[in-house]
């Protein structure tokens, strides 16, 4: 009776588990290579994904042919031969599935169990950051303005080119230099110092324009 409520137990906690989870067992080619695995256990998570369908038993490169072509086969043979855990994260397009996953592989005795969680929308989110950061980039660096980002210490964290070509300097990095005392004469520089200061002061973002002299 202990033993059934135990696995009882365990079965919920594994069936709602926020990730997917397989339990495989190797199978050796006749030189004893590990070749595929044999599908022992999905979680209703896995489940969810693949529907309907008699998985227990099933070779888990036939069941999702898509993991051979990725190299995903490959890096979980690599764990069960090694007992190197790996993890890593992989486009997936197959078996009517678009998705990012993340995919934890460990060996535990002779099996290996395999989490594995969506991460499409991360993944989303992050290329279209970037494509966003390389418009912007690209629209700064085109600009004949000269455009420039300083720190609340009035140091150089960012330079546009149309800035760095006029100092003669050929690649984008921190300059480190004091921006106001770098660019501005010394009759603008301690205006401009002051009213930098005062807008750095303001809890909220504010804008505020003023001109100055610039020498190079």
């Amino acid at each position: 009776m202990e033993f059934a409520e135990n696995y009882d137990l365990l079965q919920t906690v594994f069936d709602t588990a926020p990730n997917g989870i397989a339990v495989m067992q190797p199978v050796h080619d006749s030189k004893g290579k590990v070749t595929d695995f044999s599908i022992l256990l999905f979680n209703a998570y896995t489940r969810n994904w693949i529907g309907d369908i008699d998985y227990k038993g099933k070779l888990y490169g036939d069941l999702f042919p898509m993991v051979k072509a990725t190299g995903i086969l490959k890096k979980f043979i690599a764990v069960a031969e090694t007992g190197i855990a790996d993890n890593f994260e992989q486009w997936y397009d197959g078996e009517g599935m678009k998705y990012w996953f993340r995919f934890t592989a460990v060996k535990q005795a002779e099996l290996l169990v395999v989490t594995t969680e969506d991460i499409t929308e991360r993944k989303q989110a992050e290329i279209a950051l970037g494509e966003q950061k390389r418009l912007y980039d690209s629209i700064i660096d085109t600009t004949p303005d000269l455009v420039y980002v300083f720190s609340p210490s009035y140091d150089f964290v960012y330079a546009n080119k149309a800035l760095l070509a006029m100092w003669g300097k050929l690649q984008k990095k921190p300059l480190g230099k004091a921006c106001v005392k770098t660019v501005m004469k010394n009759g603008t520089r301690s205006c401009t110092n002051a009213k930098l200061t005062k807008l750095l002061q303001r809890k909220k973002q504010s804008a505020e324009q003023f001109r100055f002299r610039m020498q190079h």
